[in-house]
């Protein structure tokens, strides 16, 4: 492992351009049927949309841990096809 700063530099604006790329079609989607249309479940799509924005980072972590730890249907399949998620022990 290197510890450059450089690598860890376009490593994050690799993963932030990856991310957000991946996000726009559907994160665009939803603000249009958010802003467009009256539906049922519309505040709970709502609220969705806001809690990451809301919640604490830790929060979020801990819930993603929850649905992607190794000891989870989730997460122990994707750790099957070898695809384990870092940091969940």
């Amino acid at each position: 492992m290197t510890l450059d700063p450089a690598t860890a530099v376009l490593l994050s604006v690799g993963v932030g351009g990856a991310s957000t790329a991946l996000a726009l079609v559907p994160a665009t989607a939803i603000a249009w049927l958010l802003a467009s249309r009256q539906f049922r479940g519309k505040a709970i799509l709502s609220a969705l949309v806001m809690a990451p924005l809301v919640l604490q980072p830790v929060v979020t972590g801990l819930l993603l841990l929850r649905c992607f730890g190794r000891t989870t249907p989730l997460g122990g399949a994707l750790a099957a096809i070898g695809l384990p998620v870092t940091f969940s022990t």
